[in-house]
């Protein structure tokens, strides 16, 4: 059996370069601690920041040791080192409160009951790190006497350690858990004050009561998936463009080597406000493009996530929005957040259950910075249709922008035309008269939405085509050019007319009454 000694030179540098990489963490647990009235030159606060960089220090000497230099390993061996770099390093804080030093075999069965913790070791070697430093961040600014640190340490990191054992032994890492001599670590690992022992059996899982279980499923940011709009689609709204391109552009500054953002004061919470139609959630996506753009540009990569906070547990959206808003907060990324409906996503705090009035109150302390880190690397961009169902405190938090949507003729014909233009340069839409169709947009004040199903209905006539055609094995370009040519030669009775359009209009107003009606009833 090998063993690996880790020089204490190595593990200072490690820990120093810990210390810088993971300072978020730390100055925000100072500022929790000092909201306690624990001062920073107290024992507890030199506990958690000792805690915090020995174990980066620990995690990141072994990645040298391991990872650096070699190929890009392959996902599932990856991921298993994540596990045992990060087993390694909590056996080395237990053994702060064990002298004789851990050993894995003889430490099958928890310790002691144990909160579970949420640990990816699928991404990045970072990712897997601050994952772990996060929630002890969390934990720790709880404690406010160094006994309870003490107990309250030892208890996370044996939850550390237990889910490193359980990944380690999964059935799909069965043969790298069998070839773990090949990766020289079956001996000791050691260091200038720990020990730990390599792998020599499996865990038996404990069984999760209802609480841990909760923590096990909480959510993480959600990528959003939307369709690109751009500037030259939108008609109407234009002050609410002018709102997202400023202050998407100021986001997109964010310095990920500085960790800050030289636009101070930008305008981080944008609220989009407008009766349904008008155009809030093509804005949204409109801010989205336009962030890509820039991406694309500068190769400043941004995130376009959701927060999802639902949850089947009863005190799951408050863990979730906590979760969530803290990987906004303390990862060293740029994130556009989309909140649609933000009325339903953040209930007023008037709200009868208390787990869902907490979650309004958890979001005002994030805008805040109760707890948060605010650099400069987020933007918050919802939208609503109900304003007035929104906690007045939390509507105060937001720019808000009103959306009306298209207004004038030119512009509610504009979206009409954009809408159709597929089919006007094909010629399945053919159309000599707008202004007759200008007069009833405006005569029946059809909003965007209302006008996209106007040319929804109006392209449908080509649909008929499609069954008529018989080219099922025709390449898709091959389709639309057989389309076109039927259109040039014999395609009137799959054309849609201004007749056609004005009947389509007539349709969709209808709809609109039949609906109101319904409501009214």
């Amino acid at each position: 059996m090998k063993t690996i000694t880790l020089e204490d030179h190595v593990l200072t540098s490690r820990a120093d370069y810990s210390a810088q990489q993971l300072k978020p963490y730390i100055e925000n647990l100072k500022i929790e601690l000092i909201r306690k009235e624990v001062g920073t030159d107290s024992q507890v606060m030199d506990l958690h920041e000792d805690t915090i960089t020995t174990f980066g220090g620990i995690y990141e000497a072994l990645k040298s040791r391991f990872m650096e230099g070699e190929k890009k390993l392959p996902a599932t061996r990856a991921a298993f080192m994540r596990a045992y770099m990060s087993y390694v390093a909590s056996e080395a804080i237990l053994g702060q409160e064990e002298p004789d030093g851990p050993v894995l075999s003889e430490t099958l069965e928890p310790r002691r009951p144990y909160r579970t913790v949420n640990i990816s070791f699928g991404e990045t070697d970072s990712r897997t790190l601050t994952d772990i430093v996060k929630q002890y961040s969390d934990m720790a600014g709880n404690c406010v006497e160094e006994r309870h640190a003490r107990k309250s340490r030892s208890n996370f990191f044996t939850a550390v350690s237990e889910t490193c054992k359980e990944k380690l032994s999964e059935p799909g890492n069965k043969k790298l858990y069998e070839a773990f001599q090949e990766l020289e670590v079956q001996g000791r690992i050691n260091g200038g004050s720990f020990s730990v022992r390599g792998i020599s059996g499996k865990r038996k899982i404990a069984v999760a009561g209802p609480k841990q279980e909760a923590v096990k499923h909480r959510k993480g940011l959600e990528q959003v998936m939307f369709e690109n709009v751009y500037e030259s689609e939108i008609f109407g709204n234009n002050a609410a463009i002018e709102l997202v391109k400023t202050e998407v552009s100021c986001l997109m500054y964010y310095d990920p080597s500085e960790r800050r953002n030289p636009w101070d004061g930008f305008k981080q919470y944008l609220l989009l406000v407008g009766k349904p139609g008008t155009g809030k959630t093509m804005l949204s996506h409109f801010a989205a493009t336009y962030a890509k753009e820039i991406e694309g540009a500068t190769g400043k990569v941004v995130n376009i996530v959701g927060l999802d906070f639902e949850d089947r547990f009863q005190y799951g959206p408050l863990d979730n929005i906590r979760a969530q808003l803290k990987q906004v907060s303390y990862n060293n990324q740029i994130y556009l957040v989309v909140i649609d409906e933000l009325e339903t996503k953040i209930p007023s705090r008037e709200a009868q259950e208390n787990h869902k009035s907490d979650v309004a109150g958890e979001f005002l302390r994030f805008r805040g910075q109760g707890g948060y880190i605010n650099r400069g690397n987020y933007i918050i961009l919802g939208t609503t249709n109900e304003p007035h169902k929104l906690d007045s405190a939390v509507l105060d938090v937001f720019e808000v922008a009103g959306v009306e949507g298209p207004k004038t003729a030119k512009e509610k014909v504009s979206v009409l035309y954009k809408r159709l233009e597929t089919g006007l340069k094909e010629g399945s839409v053919k159309v000599q008269d707008w202004q007759s169709i200008a007069d009833l947009l405006i005569k029946h004040d059809l909003s965007g939405r209302e006008i996209k199903n106007v040319a929804d209905s109006s392209l449908a006539l080509r649909r008929i085509l499609a069954g008529r055609m018989k080219g099922y094995s025709l390449t898709a370009s091959e389709v639309e050019q057989r389309r076109e040519l039927i259109f040039k030669s014999d395609g009137m009775p799959y054309t849609a007319t201004v007749d056609y359009v004005i009947h389509a209009i007539e349709g969709v107003v209808q709809k609109r009454e039949e609906k109101t009606k319904s409501y009214l009833r």
